[in-house]
């Protein structure tokens, strides 16, 4: 079984791709929706996989060569913003490049926007079929595919342009509920209360609805699962922590998937092969983007104080690497071997550090936490072909606290899944702003854990409230 969010054409004609494909600009004014275009099953896979479509940010090269550019919305900015990757301006975070006017921010701006509009059409297009219109999915079964896709780019919205980590702000997300034309533009943002709500509706319906198990690279419950797990971490309120626990187990002991043995095996030879992968972004046919971003033309370095973080792991040897003419800087090599343009959505080893965590957040048994943690690492690489890995591994053993054990966590998810969507930022604002200042001492304000709102869209949106602190 393919778990990827597969980069497929429209199989109806190109002119209906591009309409579809405009969808997502929410400024446009000829808007032509895509629920137009569906009239039957085989109509609305074809707009389904317009979805999928914007999901993996398909662009076109300086050749007209399409490819899929995941890697520039959910990669390299999140890593840059965590100062574990120094990047070039065009996909560079760091705080001192955030305005409202820099072209990253409207970039994903508009990618997640361009999600949740070609959703809404799908939506409504296939909302107004009859099921007797389905024979190879169920109406349900699709409708759980755009719903999750669409509680995807929500949730995106949420924690990188609203104040997530307080339920009680009113800076929630801008909801756009249905598909848009050019005189419902301006909309008020909703609350990041009724912003959680939304998108763990969209989940919930997924989970009960979309397919247990879909063959042809399209989302399926587990994934939909992973999803609500990465969402009520980020929350975490309530009984959040232990839906966390109880969903990363059901994922772990009851899903197709299983921790690869050698994780360097998953990105230099294996990829979406891999029985570890829930999700994943495949690139297009002969594409060299991705590669050429991270390696070939120097576009984005390891920050020196991850570099040296690496120094002891085993990992250091393949994630990075040196090259003479830009030391003392190391080149990201992590996406290597045979499939070097293969972008993660979500992959199982972030399950078992996020129930680790929620452990640790719930005051649970750290025993459990500190096996799911180890158990990650000996896979990372700390056995015993490695000398170190019995006084790192000890380092988990002889942490005594929660508070102690988190920060262990959070290393190694910036070690095992950075440049991964977003994970390596989101770990680390969780640790709380203390800790976050103590590693990044340039935060000052909560207000720099989320971005500006693009100038554009205050301009044009005259509902639109900026963000605290720009």
């Amino acid at each position: 079984m393919k778990r990827s969010l597969f980069c497929l054409f429209f199989l109806v004609s190109t002119i209906q791709l591009d309409s579809c494909v405009k969808e997502g600009n929410v400024f446009s004014s000829d808007i032509t929706p895509g629920q137009n275009l569906i009239t039957d099953q085989a109509t609305a896979q074809s707009v389904l996989n317009g979805v999928y479509y914007q999901l993996a940010n398909v662009s076109t090269d300086s050749y007209g060569s399409l490819f899929t550019a995941f890697d520039r919305i959910h990669e390299t900015p999140a890593a840059s913003l965590a100062e574990i990757v120094l990047a070039e301006e065009s996909q560079d975070l760091s705080l001192e490049t955030q305005t409202s006017a820099t072209p990253i921010v409207g970039q994903m701006w508009d990618n997640f926007y361009a999600v949740v509009g070609a959703a809404n059409n799908f939506i409504q297009g296939v909302s107004n079929l009859a099921d007797s219109k389905f024979t190879v999915k169920s109406k349900n079964e699709m409708l759980g595919e755009a719903r999750f896709l669409r509680a995807y780019a929500n949730y995106e919205l949420l924690v990188y342009f609203g104040e997530f980590y307080d339920v009680n702000s009113t800076y929630g997300v801008m909801l756009r509920k249905e598909g848009v034309t050019a005189d419902q533009v301006s909309l008020k943002r909703s609350s990041v209360s009724d912003t959680y709500a939304y998108i763990l509706a969209d989940i919930d319906f997924a989970i009960a609805n979309a397919p247990l198990i879909n063959p042809d690279y399209y989302v399926n419950q587990w994934a939909a699962k992973a999803l609500e797990v990465r969402v009520l971490m980020n929350r975490g309120i309530n009984d959040d922590y232990a839906q966390v626990i109880n969903l990363t187990q059901d994922i772990i002991n009851n899903g197709p998937y299983s921790l690869e043995p050698n994780l360097k095996d998953l990105f230099y030879a294996k990829g979406l092969n891999s029985q570890e992968v829930i999700l994943g972004i495949k690139p297009e046919p002969g594409q060299n983007e991705k590669y050429a971003d991270y390696y070939l033309n120097f576009n984005m370095f390891a920050d020196l104080a991850f570099t040296g973080s690496m120094t002891f792991d085993p990992r250091g040897q393949w994630e990075l690497q040196t090259n003479n003419s830009i030391a003392p800087f190391f080149l990201i090599s992590k996406y290597g071997g045979s499939c070097p343009e293969v972008s993660y959505v979500f992959r199982l080893t972030e399950m078992y550090l996020l129930q680790a965590e929620a452990i640790t957040r719930s005051n649970g048994d750290l025993s459990e936490a500190k096996a799911l943690l180890k158990t990650v690492m000996v896979h990372a690489g700390f056995n015993s072909s490695w000398p170190l890995s019995s006084s790192i591994l000890s380092q988990v053993d002889n942490a005594a606290t929660a508070a102690q054990l988190q920060l262990l966590i959070y290393q190694e998810i910036t070690k095992n899944l950075f440049c991964e969507d977003g994970a390596e930022w989101f770990a680390l604002l969780r640790m709380g702003f203390d800790q976050v200042q103590s590693i990044l001492p340039g935060i000052t304000s909560r207000s720099q854990f989320i971005l500006p709102i693009p100038t554009d869209e205050i301009q044009k949106n005259k509902s639109m409230v900026q963000n605290p602190g720009y």
